[in-house]
């Protein structure tokens, strides 16, 4: 392996670029990188190293420094004039300035509130490993009605059975609420839903405890949220627990 020549630090370079006249840069680099070597075989890189640096703070000098842009100065001087001017155009037309300010204020948040709405549609359950492979069915009882986004319970169950390019189907059923009762306990639960075994097979949640592939495979079987599980259970991790749902059946 060959070993990569020893070069002053990098960053010393940089800075003397940075102050340096044009005319002065190259021959005070020459002289700097000359001693350098001279003290990297004397006294080795790091001291070397540390030397150069020196000697670079060391040319921050009046006549050294490289002259300031006279178009950059002027620049900055017209930027101060718009300020000035905009600050008097305000001051003396204070109902005028009033009403350009609230207008670019609610059209800023009129511009805020669409993008977030319309970036929340395009993302949603985008976070699904095939999302744009899950269609959603829908029904039209007549062409004077828009639809509903809901079918009945055969139909996707047929649609697997007649088209070969439906890989894998699963239904919902909302069903409101439901007494639970664990324990003493008893309340009121919402907002769940009836679901087939193959939800997971569709569908990429992730699984805190247990196996998504079996979780709904036997009757009365149960998923529940890390927040619904820790509420009623005190753990995420539920597996081998029961509730009683409206009095009746015991959902392991």
């Amino acid at each position: 392996m060959v070993r990569p020549p020893s070069i002053p630090p990098r960053w010393a370079d940089r800075l003397l670029d940075s102050f340096c006249r044009d005319e002065l840069a190259e021959e005070i680099r020459g002289d700097l990188v000359e001693a350098w070597e001279a003290d990297l075989a004397e006294k080795g890189k790091f001291r070397a190293d540390l030397v150069y640096a020196l000697e670079v703070l060391l040319f921050i000098r009046s006549h050294v420094i490289r002259r300031r842009d006279p178009h950059r100065a002027r620049g900055s001087v017209m930027w101060k004039d718009y300020l000035t001017v905009a600050v008097r155009t305000v001051r003396k037309q204070k109902a005028w300035s009033a009403i350009n300010f609230v207008g670019l204020a609610i059209g800023l948040a009129c511009t805020f509130l669409i993008g977030s709405f319309v970036a929340d549609e395009l993302s949603f359950d985008g976070y699904h490993t095939d999302a744009e492979r899950i269609f959603r069915m829908t029904s039209s009882p007549s062409e004077a009605y828009d639809g509903i986004a809901k079918v009945n319970g055969a139909w996707g169950v047929e649609a697997a059975r007649r088209f070969p390019q439906v890989e894998s189907v699963t239904r919902f059923v909302y069903f409101g609420n439901a007494r639970w009762t664990v324990g003493d306990r008893s309340e009121d639960v919402t907002s769940g839903f009836l679901a087939d075994s193959t939800v997971f097979d569709v569908f990429s949640w992730k699984v805190l405890a247990g196996d998504p592939a079996t979780a709904l495979i036997e009757p009365f079987s149960l998923v529940l949220t890390a927040s619904l599980a820790e509420s009623w259970f005190g753990t995420t991790d539920a597996r081998g627990l029961s509730v009683v749902v409206d009095g009746g059946a015991r959902i392991p």
